[in-house]
């Protein structure tokens, strides 16, 4: 066909297309080629409740409209599991949790999600996988965790999505890789779902009875290894593995390399760095409900919060080029940033609002005190009239009694001279005394001594003494 002849089922085509992206021309050029034009296209059935039947997958054309149900399904999957998740629904994360909803959607869908850590990448996961209707199973590693471990955890895995029909996301880390060979089991699993002796001849046996009779139903052939491939089968269709791996080092290359099923068969959804305007979202929900003044230094804190983080991922290029080391930033450190300005925040206000109310306190005990002084200073005004008249009062009793002093002085010093005669005579008289008893007392003995001997007295003593007693009669006459 020439040039110049026309094409009606590429006019066409062409017409269809421009009416359908017409509404996503965000600068008016009459051209769709921008990454901000084409991330207003978002499809999914989030739209409708989880548990729904028949959700139709429909284009989400309202962004906000996308964002509050998103936000409604947040709130009761926090209603109802255990492990809470503080997310903020931007467009950044409505396009990821878009494409993780879809691939579990399907069936034997699989997603490799990769990003650094701290991407949010378990967060939409599971947020997903509700929204889906799809249980999350994650493995619990331990000390002892090993193949055997790992092998019965896919069993169960297993059995539930194979025999019983359930829909299950099994959320797979790089964190979690305690041996190299789980990844020759998430190989095989992706790959054909057949993984060599993951089950014993006995469980085999088991699975054909439990699968037999809706196999039949289904037209496969009752024999053991079409009822086990219909049970595979029912695995890959219900089973949904997500892999949330790190791109940063050499095992994220060595690994693709080594299980080429990790790559080929499966959809990867690769997270970029958040755009400004969704940190600047994510920073204005996380400050909403902090006191940070008026609306113009709300504002102004709010986008200072990305502009830092921009400034510190430039800083880490140029750390990059010059000293050859790698500085990673993710959101999680960007949400650490916010939770870090929120704690200095806090306990810079309640230094603050310490220090004032400990001046407040200094100042109402200094007004007090300053009254009580006032009081005071009356009362030492009234006293000191009351100090004046007593102090006049003792003034005149002590010149009456300086007087009386002085009488009672002179009355003592002939006191004085009247008790020093006295001794004087009283000394002379003593040794009168004394001289008389040397002169005229007779040597009698001591009167202890007598009395002592008077006790002793027996009536022969007094028969001898009788013929003294007349002769102190002659005595007494």
């Amino acid at each position: 066909m020439a040039e110049a002849d026309p094409n009606p089922l590429l006019d066409t085509t062409k017409t269809e297309i421009e009416a359908l992206f017409k509404k996503m021309d965000l600068d008016g050029d009459g051209k769709v080629q921008t990454l901000d034009e084409f991330r207003g296209l978002v499809f999914g059935d989030m739209l409708s409740e989880p548990a729904a039947p028949n959700r139709p997958y429909t284009e989400c054309s309202d962004i906000k409209e996308l964002q509050a149900k998103v936000e409604g399904h947040l709130a009761t999957y926090n209603m109802m599991s255990t492990k809470k998740m503080d997310l903020v629904c931007f467009l950044y994360m409505l396009e990821h949790l878009s494409r993780v909803a879809r691939v579990i959607k399907l069936p034997g869908g699989n997603a490799l999600l990769v990003g650094v850590g701290g991407s949010g990448k378990q967060s939409l996961t599971r947020l997903a996988s509700f929204i889906s209707n799809c249980s999350v199973t994650q493995i619990v590693l331990s000390g002892t965790y090993g193949m055997n471990e790992f092998k019965e955890d896919i069993k169960q895995m297993y059995m539930k999505s194979g025999v019983k029909g359930e829909q299950i996301c099994f959320l797979f880390t790089d964190s979690q890789i305690a041996n190299e060979k789980f990844l020759v089991y998430m190989n095989e699993l992706l790959s054909s779902g057949k993984i060599p002796n993951l089950f014993a001849a006995d469980e085999i046996d088991g699975i054909y009875g439990a699968v037999r009779n809706e196999g039949k139903a289904e037209g496969v052939a009752d024999a053991k290894e079409p009822m086990y491939d219909f049970f595979i089968s029912k695995v890959k269709r219900n089973l949904h593995v997500c892999l949330c791996f790190s791109p940063v080092g050499t095992a994220f290359g060595r690994r693709a390399s080594r299980f080429p099923s990790l790559i080929n068969c499966i959809v990867i959804d690769w997270f970029q760095p958040w755009p400004e305007l969704a940190l600047y979202d994510v920073a204005k929900r996380f400050l909403q409900e902090v006191e940070l003044g008026d609306e113009d230094a709300r504002e102004s804190i709010i986008k200072f919060m990305p502009f830092s983080f921009g400034q510190v991922n430039e800083a880490a290029e140029d750390f990059k080029t010059i000293e050859r080391r790698y500085n990673y930033t993710t959101p999680k450190s960007f949400l650490e940033l916010i939770y870090l300005y929120r704690n200095m925040l806090d306990a810079e206000r309640k230094t603050l609002f310490t220090s004032i109310e400990r001046l407040s306190n200094g100042l109402d005990k200094l007004e007090k005190t300053q009254k009580d002084v006032a009081i005071l200073e009356e009362e030492i005004k009234v006293k000191s009239v009351e100090v004046e008249a007593a102090k006049a009062n003792a003034d005149e009793i002590a010149e009456k009694v300086g007087g009386e002093k002085t009488k009672v002085e002179a009355a003592a010093a002939g006191a004085n001279d009247e008790a020093a005669k006295c001794e004087i005579i009283a000394a002379s008289a003593g040794k009168m005394s004394e001289d008389l008893s040397a002169t005229w007392l007779p040597p009698f003995p001591p009167w202890k001594r007598l009395r002592r001997r008077l006790t002793t007295l027996t009536k022969r003593d007094s028969r001898n003494s009788r013929p003294w007693a007349s002769r102190l009669g002659a005595c007494r006459t």
